[in-house]
């Protein structure tokens, strides 16, 4: 056992000491964020909320991998616009979504709502697979 004297030089060591109140600072600064900065509301309506239901309806016909072009009713630089295609992204990997241009064989759209999806399929060249409220995958007609 060691005398108590060595446990007081350890404990008075500068790097100890500092590492101590790192460690005190760290555990402070999770607990504020954890409790003051995020909002228990906003945690809970982020969890309620399934992404992967929305796109339920055109996974089936989805490959398991590979390029699927990508079309959304808001500009993807928006914030509405990038949380869809983030969550697209997440739901549908390890598809990658490309912004469409024009080559890929199919072309998932997705939407803010069931109008915004009418205004995508209005498009014409593309031809209409399977839909849901306001995701749809679409395919690019023969011959074109």
């Amino acid at each position: 056992m060691r005398p108590p004297l060595a446990a007081w030089r350890r404990a008075r060591d500068p790097a100890a000491t500092l590492w101590a109140a790192l460690l005190v600072l760290g555990a402070l600064r999770i607990g504020w964020f954890h409790f003051g900065v995020e909002k228990p509301a906003t945690l809970l309506a982020a969890h309620r909320e399934r992404i992967d239901a929305r796109y339920a309806a055109v996974r089936p016909l989805l490959p398991g991998a590979g390029r699927v072009g990508y079309l959304c009713d808001v500009p993807l630089a928006g914030e509405a616009g990038a949380k869809l295609y983030t969550q697209a992204l997440y739901s549908l990997a390890p598809l990658v979504l490309v912004a469409d241009d024009g080559t890929a064989r199919l072309v998932l759209a997705n939407a803010t709502s069931a109008q915004g999806l009418e205004r995508l399929l209005a498009r014409g060249d593309l031809e209409i697979l399977e839909r849901g409220e306001a995701v749809a995958l679409l395919a690019r007609r023969r011959g074109r």
